[in-house]
């Protein structure tokens, strides 16, 4: 029997690394390519971009945001008034899963319009953010390559 010890890595965000964990079989190996978590190639594979981990990223509020899901899979962003989720970019992952948290404001009642990349099914529907000062809900989303849309699959409010 063979026992493997667990390697503890440190991804630098501002240049591009390589990783090679093996022992024996099979050898496994990484390359980063500079966002923090974000790995470009993985066994020689390259062109997916995954994020590793729960890496969370603040959205800079205005009327309408793009978020970069190549560099996050948990967006947290506080309205400032009616804004609209914009197409995000950098999706090319199929199958790819990313999470909005949605924060109102000190004054509450903003609503969230979504960009033309969105789809929602009859079960969720277009969600309806929480109106109360401060309050936060979770909308969540899976990439499909051959469409180019995002398929709203959850959505919790209230918190």
């Amino acid at each position: 029997m063979t026992t493997f010890a667990q390697p503890v890595v440190t991804l630098a965000p501002t240049s591009p690394i390589a990783l090679t964990v093996s022992s024996d079989n099979p050898s496994l190996s990484m390359t980063t390519g500079g966002s923090a978590g974000a790995v470009t190639s993985v066994n020689g594979f390259l062109g997916a971009v995954l994020v590793l981990g729960p890496v969370v990223a603040t959205l800079t509020d205005a009327p309408s945001v793009s978020p970069n899901v190549n560099t996050a899979g948990h967006f947290r962003w506080t309205l400032g008034g009616n804004r609209t989720l914009a197409n995000p970019t950098n999706a090319i992952v199929d199958g790819q899963r990313w999470m909005l948290e949605v924060i109102q404001d000190g004054t509450g009642g903003r609503t969230l319009g979504y960009g033309s990349a969105f789809s929602f099914g009859t079960s969720i529907g277009v969600p309806q953010l929480s109106s109360s000062p401060g309050k936060r809900d979770f909308i969540a989303f899976v990439f499909n390559l051959a469409t180019g849309l995002h398929y709203c699959v959850g959505f919790v409010s209230g918190y």
